[in-house]
């Protein structure tokens, strides 16, 4: 891999580099405070204090392109070019918490970020997805957008855990991989080929169809859920009124994620998604 088109390089909190000699092309950075996220302002970085992420990439005439905002995490979309080539970063931090279901869910929305905003170009997606590489999940966020995780090299794992938790390097799917990643320099540095360039997303990915389904059988246990809570509480005098609300509130939102991926499913069905 000496040589190659690009480079990046994944640090999370307490992750350091020079901005005056970078790692890497592009830096993405997770969980940052907001003193950092000031101080990287000043060096050019794209950054997002709510998400606390940005993207160092100077060289590469990077512009913020978008974020997606998650329940505890989140992540941001970085437009860059490369000798004449556009293509786009995503720096992502999702949340470990809840429940399958909750994970699959925020899984989900992003695939949708990625899908809506990479049509046709590009993508690479670095951070922390909240599941692991044998995740059941992370089988279905991949199947959702035809992604390669380059951390997983021939059926094993290159990146491994930091605290728990393992950091993610995802382009759009080929059969041969246009690049690597491993954990050094401080965190996952990922080089990747001119082969990469040419990859773009399915428009309708093989198992994408598999992949809705088992994303429509989690929305459906969330509005079981939210219309469960919903009538316990509304029972109860003056907190219950509020909480009833509340539930109302949450049983609205669940139900307009459902009818979105039953939307979805119907239009996959149309193009013959497999």
């Amino acid at each position: 891999m000496l040589g190659a088109a690009l480079t990046a390089l994944t640090l999370a909190a307490g992750g350091t580099f020079d901005a005056s000699s970078p790692p890497a092309d592009a830096v993405a950075l997770q969980n940052l405070s907001a003193a950092q996220i000031a101080a990287l302002a000043q060096t050019g970085a794209v950054a997002d204090p709510a998400l606390g992420l940005a993207v160092f990439a100077p060289k590469l005439g990077a512009a913020a392109g978008g974020r997606l905002e998650l329940a505890g995490g989140g992540a941001l979309r970085v437009t860059a070019v490369r000798d004449a080539r556009a293509f786009d970063i995503y720096d992502a931090s999702l949340p470990e918490g809840g429940d399958d279901g909750d994970r699959l869910l925020a899984l989900y929305r992003l695939s949708r970020f990625i899908r809506e905003n990479s049509a046709g170009r590009p993508f690479l997606l670095l951070g922390r997805l909240g599941v692991d590489a044998d995740d059941k999940n992370t089988a279905v966020f991949l199947d959702l957008i035809e992604g390669r995780d380059l951390c997983v090299d021939h059926g094993d794992e290159v990146c491994a855990p930091r605290g728990g938790r393992r950091d993610f390097a995802v382009v759009a799917y080929s059969p041969s991989a246009p690049g690597r990643a491993r954990r050094g320099a401080g965190g996952v540095i990922t080089r990747l080929t001119r082969a990469f360039f040419r990859l773009k997303p399915a428009a309708e990915p093989a198992g994408r169809a598999e992949a809705l389904a088992a994303v429509a059988a989690a929305a459906d246990a969330r509005l079981a859920e939210a219309r469960r809570r919903e009538a316990g509480w509304s029972w109860l005098p003056f907190l219950g009124t509020r909480d009833a609300l509340r539930g109302r509130d949450d049983e609205r939102r669940a139900a307009d994620l459902r009818e979105q991926i039953r939307t979805e499913q119907i239009l996959c069905a149309r193009a013959g998604g497999r």
